[in-house]
């Protein structure tokens, strides 16, 4: 699907057919709801048949897996289908930046050329949030 887009809608059925074979990453302040929109991003793009890895990189709030670790999974149906698990042994994603973006890269390593979801933590002020940022840029 080849368009020119300036903005995109909160539409999971228009955004998933662009998804295949890419990495997105969702970043965001807190509680906007981007572990919610991952979901339905992937349930949307398996109803098309087109299956992609997630990872759930929030430590403190993950969408899968055991707080204190980041996970990386796939839908399968009705839930996720955990692949592999990092341990951060910390909730604090802001304080611990560099053992999240260390677990956050190895399981990157890990997604198949199907297309990747990143959900990351919502740590986006100050230094924190700029160093945060930078590395996933370059990690996605």
């Amino acid at each position: 699907m080849n368009r020119n887009i300036d903005w995109l809608e909160y539409d999971p059925e228009s955004i998933s057919p662009m998804l295949s074979g890419r990495r997105v990453m969702l970043f965001g302040e807190p509680g906007i709801g981007k572990s919610t929109f991952a979901e339905k991003l992937v349930r949307s793009c398996f109803s098309q048949g087109v299956s992609i890895s997630c990872i759930s990189g929030d430590p403190g709030s993950p969408a899968f897996g055991v707080p204190g670790t980041v996970g990386l999974a796939r839908w399968q149906g009705k839930t996720w289908k955990l692949n592999a698990l990092e341990p951060i042994c910390s909730l604090d994603a802001a304080r611990f930046r560099l053992p999240l973006i260390t677990a956050i890269s190895r399981l990157s390593k890990q997604i198949e050329l199907g297309g990747g979801l990143l959900d990351m933590p919502g740590v986006v002020y100050g230094v924190a949030g700029s160093e945060l940022l930078g590395a996933l840029v370059n990690i996605a």
